[in-house]
């Protein structure tokens, strides 16, 4: 079977993001809609109060209900069938020759009155600005082009050149405004919506990269980073007293105190293992200070511990921690609807390994030399040389002085 890759994630996240953004410019389209058949059913029923005595009202009568039935028509279609993104050509030129025939009809058989030549431009401008609805660029430009063009055909033979000049820059200018504004609704949304669904999709580690989600979805990265691993100590026996639902909850509390400690110190949490925590520094951010900001995690989950002892587990609860730096992979795994931030690598077998020696050496934090000479100014205490499984070298660890 095929693993999938992280181009396929990649492609599949940027496919659902462009999937939210035809939903929305769908909707829009629907409300103008709902505004086109609405502006033409009025119309039509101005039409018949008007012109209904009139020796041939079906001169304006049935060219009104024409359009009404027709913009119906469209709407139940954009509802009912498929989005089709060359909607944002096919629909600006519907309202084109849809407006060009109301107006030019009654500007040919009622003249250019004043109240009809504010009509007139009144639709041009808000021709253009339809073209910001749909969230592309070419929409706007290309509606801006037709409102150009639908100012030249009614305004031609009863206006001025200066007056058509004028009134088509004033145009233009709209346009370029709908132009730039669907620009930025477009990244906000794209924005907004690959943060939710990384949210989703890679929880905790979104929130990293917010200016780029899609990086994430790259080739996985090689990168200096340190690692904290955690456990509960005291947890089985004191879940022995206690109901199933209050277990969960009371680890639940505890797991979310000490991701917050994490993610207030800058990292994120790569995975919960039962009681256990893997957590990252440097991973998704690189910077040079990723040690210091670990260690800086460890006071605070040390808080959060004594916190939680006194307030419900009754002074029970113990933990191991260990903190270690070096090289991992980091990059996501899985596909389609499940995908997993990780990293792996010697330094994250190495780090759950100083975690659990921390029984064997008595004490609730094992750091290792590779992250204590990064942070110099630490006040540890040598603990010498050990030897760790898997590793063929030993390795100098320290704890923090009380």
């Amino acid at each position: 079977m095929q693993q999938p890759t992280s181009a396929t994630s990649r492609s599949e996240l940027a496919a659902a993001m462009r999937e939210s953004l035809d939903v929305e410019a769908r909707r829009n389209e629907v409300r103008v809609g709902v505004v086109r058949l609405s502006s033409y059913v009025l119309v039509f029923a101005v039409d018949v109060v008007l012109y209904f005595k009139e020796l041939r009202p079906a001169q304006y009568i049935a060219g009104s209900a024409l359009w009404a039935f027709v913009s119906a028509a469209l709407l139940v279609a954009m509802n009912r069938l498929p989005y089709v993104r060359v909607y944002w050509f096919i629909v600006p030129l519907f309202d084109f020759f849809l407006i060009h025939s109301l107006l030019s009809s009654r500007i040919t058989n009622m003249g250019m009155t004043t109240s009809l030549a504010a009509v007139s431009a009144l639709a041009c401008g808000l021709f253009a600005a339809t073209g910001g609805i749909r969230f592309d660029r070419r929409a706007a430009a290309w509606s801006t082009f037709l409102a150009v063009m639908l100012l030249v055909r009614l305004f031609s033979d009863h206006a001025s050149h200066m007056h058509l000049l004028y009134s088509g820059v004033a145009i233009v200018m709209t346009g370029m405004l709908n132009v730039w504004l669907a620009e930025q609704v477009r990244r906000a949304m794209e924005a907004t919506r690959g943060q939710l669904l990384l949210d989703k999709l890679l929880p905790g580690v979104a929130r990293a990269a917010l200016k780029d989600p899609l990086s994430l979805l790259d080739a996985p990265r090689s990168v200096e980073a340190t690692l904290l691993v955690t456990d509960l100590r005291g947890f089985t026996s004191l879940s022995e007293k206690m109901e199933p639902g209050d277990v969960f909850e009371m680890l639940n509390q505890l797991q979310g105190a000490l991701a917050e400690a994490v993610h207030a110190c800058g990292g994120i949490v790569d995975k919960f293992m039962g009681d256990g925590m893997l957590a990252v520094f440097g991973a998704t951010d690189p910077s040079p200070d990723h040690a210091r900001r670990a260690i800086d995690a460890v006071h605070r989950i040390r808080a959060a511990l004594e916190e939680q002892n006194r307030t419900h587990a009754g002074g029970q609860l113990r933990i191991g921690i260990g903190v270690h730096s070096g090289t991992v992979v980091a990059g996501c795994m899985g596909g389609g609807s499940r995908l997993e931030f990780t990293v792996i690598g010697d330094a994250v077998n190495t780090t759950s390994r100083l975690e659990a020696m921390t029984k064997d050496k008595g004490v609730d934090v094992l750091i290792s030399e590779e992250t204590a000479s990064r942070v110099p100014d630490l006040p540890l205490e040598d603990l010498g040389m050990v030897a760790l499984r898997g590793r063929q070298q030993g390795l100098r660890i320290f704890t923090l002085k009380v």
